[in-house]
């Protein structure tokens, strides 16, 4: 399989588990056993009148923006993608840890960190194999200056 292929149905496969992140996230929420779920419902009702949250969720929408910028940047060897797929990683890795305490089933946490192994190979992929020679530039061809030197 060409490599192009693999990192292609990758990133497919990336996306498909960020989507059952979200969706299980919020489905997986009356699994919980009662104390837990009512510790979330009460985050999720605080949440509208903290304007630090607030914020963060600014912050997340930019993040779900940028992210989305770099999946179709990297499905087109677009060469700002790369940085773009990195920042947007270590934001939300920043964002998760500034948001405080959450309560997430063990299924969502399983899907997070298959997300976390896939987005490593990613940019592994991206910056370590063969693959890197898509997303470089070609150096822009070296002008000759036809007049002379003053």
């Amino acid at each position: 399989m060409p490599l192009t292929l693999f990192f292609r149905r990758l990133l497919l496969l990336y996306i498909l588990f960020n989507v059952a992140e979200v969706v299980l996230t919020e489905v997986s929420i009356p699994w919980l056993p009662e104390p837990l779920r009512k510790f979330e419902e009460t985050r999720y009702a605080a949440a509208e009148a903290d304007p630090e949250l607030v914020f963060l969720s600014s912050l997340w929408l930019l993040t779900t923006i940028m992210f989305t910028v770099s999946l179709v940047g990297l499905w087109k060897f677009w060469q700002p993608a790369r940085w773009i797929f990195g920042t947007t990683l270590l934001l939300s890795v920043l964002l998760a840890g500034l948001a405080g305490p959450f309560v997430t089933s063990a299924l969502s946490f399983t899907i997070i960190y298959i997300e976390s192994i896939l987005s490593g190979l990613i940019l592994a992929l991206v910056y370590f194999s063969p693959l890197k020679q898509f997303f470089e530039r070609p150096a822009p061809p070296s002008e000759k200056i036809d007049s002379e030197p003053v």
